[in-house]
């Protein structure tokens, strides 16, 4: 699976987007610089920056989908 990624940087802050699935790219870090990244190094990045799931919670998030679905088992 490809890895897109770009990391822009400026004035000591760091903007790194995700650009994965063909959707809009979402931000994946906003705020103090990163420094120079390696491919691998923001490729750490993102998968950190991705929300932990756990048996206890009910809530899924589509990525690109701008709904929260609670307790719901549809998958449209």
């Amino acid at each position: 699976m490809p890895f897109e990624l770009t990391h822009l940087r400026a004035g000591g802050v760091s903007v790194l987007l995700d650009h994965r699935g063909g959707l809009l790219p979402s931000i994946v870090h906003w705020g103090a610089d990163l420094g120079d990244l390696t491919a691998q190094d923001a490729h750490a990045v993102a998968l950190a920056n991705v929300a932990p799931q756990t048996r206890r919670t009910a809530c899924r998030c589509r990525r690109g989908s701008g709904q929260w679905m609670r307790g719901s088992r549809r998958t449209a």
